[in-house]
């Protein structure tokens, strides 16, 4: 009791110093710079400080012909919360508000004075947030506005308060703090009445669903909803039903999410709302895209594009044609991906779009990775970044960081790799994103199973699976599937194994992923090979070639002629083994494969020393197991040296040095 009555003591003291000054500064009278040491001097009597740090009010003082005292003695104002409540406390209402008024004018007008008014937020395509100096304190000055007063009447600072509710609630979704954008735009939305309330509750909703909060996002949005419906705004109601499917699609509730957008669809058209009408294609298209269904994707991203086109909007039709990408790429069809990646940047630039500049380039390193160009691809991810990081969009920056680590790994650099994912996680945690979090832990699975690390790769790739189900995302999980796949196959659970790879196989067959079928039928093949099913395995490889070399997937070519090549090699069909291995490496080498590239030159070793070829079958050897090293490939390495041990027995041939 003893200690908590010597800190009362101390604040009280503290508050009456204060309030004396705060009085004198409301009067228009100097502070004596000895008023302000002795509050600097409210200490406990045990002399323990019981203020803190001080800082300012004096600096008020100052800059109207208060305090005329030099250097840091100037400025002075006790940051230690109780005590500043104790002080606020104490002061009068009349006080407090004149003193919120006086705080309220010195802030704006150091801060650049007031921000022009924007749109309605009811707006369906509100403009873009341009920033002003206020910013950083328009939370604040909100604040100020809701508690002072004004005896001039001049003007309603309720009108005041609203304007800087919504800056500082765009001002964080700028910085992706939706944390704190969502309650700003709750008491933004409660200062209005009826419809007007609408465009607040979305935007709060839309705060919600991007911070994870899913629950939270479907109350507002569905409150939104009810509102818009009582009105009779059919227009709106379309908007919000928008919303709310994407809301479904992100819990996976992903046929609910299909019947909501349609409903949306629906309205928009009733409406003749060209924009809403692109916006619910847009959406559609991009549902049916995550589920498989490529085909009828295209056909959305189409009529998508004709309704922004009728209505000139050049921004929207550049962000359609950044996703028609990625499907085309999804699709197998690179040089068609690859061209309109260049068309949508050429829109985005010229509609000055840099945060879709930075995605579209993302996408298209991605495409030439595919298309055996893997430096201008790492050139693209890191221009990608450095827009990311420009314009502050630290979704995408995430995603970008976990597609270079995988370039990475895929690239023989796994070493590289770690930092990148590192990085990456923390952003899709920041900023909720639970889908780039399944696909960075299942780069990480990899990057883990090329260490040796199996049972961290495979807890992690079950964590990956559970959020690719818990999202709704098909073609995530089909990915995590299959590396698992690669997991469970290469620690001898085979029969496991095989069945993951022939659900896959189906799957890919059905939504028509020509690219990932290629891949699928490989890893399938692979398992009935280690099963002495030789002709099954044969088969898929010939099948799989072929979609390769349809779709001009050089990275799934090399791999595959390289399985061929070694089956040809088993089966004693040197010739073929050899120009496999040879037209292998050529492949490997054009698209920076490090990783095949090392395995298939060990397998080219032994075809020359069973031809009995002894001109370059060392160095060859030595330079396979070099590459495997290199990129970290002990298993394959271990597997490779196996061989070549039986074979130089059976040769009668010393073994070979690595």
């Amino acid at each position: 009791m003893a200690k908590r009555s010597r800190w009362t003591s101390a604040g009280a003291n503290f508050a009456f110093r204060e309030m004396k000054i705060r009085k004198s500064f409301l009067n228009g009278k100097p502070a004596e710079l000895n008023d302000w040491r002795r509050v600097a001097g409210s200490v406990d009597r045990d002399g323990q400080e019981a203020g803190g740090e001080v800082e300012s009010w004096a600096m008020r003082s100052a800059a109207t012909g208060g305090v005329q005292a030099p250097g840091a003695e100037r400025i002075y104002l006790f940051r230690h919360a109780v005590l500043r409540d104790a002080a606020y406390q104490l002061q009068l209402p009349g006080d407090r508000a004149r003193l919120h008024a006086l705080a309220f004018d010195a802030i704006e007008a150091l801060a650049g004075g007031r921000p022009p008014e924007q749109p309605s937020t009811d707006a369906w395509d509100p403009a873009t947030f341009r920033p002003h100096p206020s910013d950083a304190f328009a939370r604040e000055l909100a604040e100020h506005a809701l508690r002072c007063s004004r005896d001039d009447g001049v003007e309603s600072m309720r009108a005041v308060r609203a304007l800087y509710l919504r800056r500082a609630a765009e001002h964080g979704e700028a910085l992706y703090h939706y944390e704190a954008a969502g309650p700003l735009w709750e008491q933004l939305a409660g200062m209005a009445t009826g419809a007007d309330a609408c465009g607040p509750i979305r935007r709060a909703g839309i705060a919600a669903l991007r911070e994870g909060r899913l629950q939270k996002a479907e109350a507002l949005f569905e409150r939104g909803l009810a509102i818009h419906r009582s009105a009779g705004d059919r227009r709106g109601e379309g908007i919000a039903l928008g919303h709310l499917a994407l809301l479904y699609k992100e819990s996976g509730r992903v046929e609910l999410a299909e019947r909501t957008q349609n409903t949306a669809l629906a309205i928009s058209r009733e409406c003749r709302d060209s924009r809403a009408e692109g916006t619910a294609l847009l959406n559609i298209a991009n549902l049916l895209s995550v589920t498989g269904r490529g085909a009828l994707s295209e056909s959305f991203y189409s009529s998508a594009l004709a309704a922004f086109r009728s209505i000139g909007d050049r921004l929207a039709e550049g962000r359609v044609m950044g996703n028609l990408a990625t499907l085309l790429h999804e699709l197998g069809r690179l040089d068609a991906a690859r061209q309109t990646s260049h068309d949508a940047v050429a829109i985005q630039q010229e509609t000055r779009d840099r945060r879709s500049i930075g995605i579209t380039l993302g996408n298209l390193a991605n495409i030439c990775t595919e298309l055996g160009e893997p430096a201008r691809a790492e050139q693209y991810l890191h221009e990608a970044l450095a827009i990311h990081r420009e314009v502050g969009n630290r979704r995408s920056e995430g995603i970008t960081l976990t597609n270079l680590a995988r370039f990475l790994c895929d690239s023989g650099r796994p070493g590289e790799a770690g930092p990148f994912l590192e990085q990456s996680l923390a952003i899709h945690h920041e900023v909720g994103n639970r889908r780039s979090i399944g696909v960075a832990l299942e780069v990480f699975a990899r990057l883990s199973k090329m260490e040796g690390r199996i049972e961290r790769s495979e807890s992690m790739y079950a964590e990956a699976l559970r959020i690719a189900r818990e999202v709704g995302d098909p073609q995530l999980e089909l990915t995590v599937l299959g590396n698992l796949a690669n997991l469970h196959r290469d620690t001898g659970r085979i029969a496991q194994a095989r069945v993951q790879y022939e659900r896959i196989v189906v799957a890919f067959r059905q939504n028509g992923q020509r690219h990932q079928l290629a891949l699928a039928l490989r890893h399938l093949a692979g398992v009935s090979s280690m099963t002495g099913q030789r002709e099954e395995a044969e088969r898929l490889l010939d099948e799989a070639l072929a979609i390769a070399r349809q779709g001009r997937f050089l990275r799934a070519e090399g791999m595959v002629l390289g399985d061929l090549a070694e089956i040809y090699r088993r089966t004693g069909r040197l010739a073929e083994a050899r120009q496999g291995f040879e037209r292998a490496l050529i492949l490997h080498r054009q698209v920076g494969n490090r990783r095949f590239e090392g395995a298939h030159q060990c397998g080219y070793a032994l075809v020359l020393l069973a031809q009995m070829d002894p001109s370059d079958v060392q160095a060859r050897w030595r330079e396979g197991t070099a590459i495997l090293r290199e990129v970290g490939d002990a298993a394959e390495l271990d597997r490779a040296s196996a061989v070549m041990r039986d074979e130089c027995r059976r040769a009668g041939v010393p073994e070979f040095q690595s």
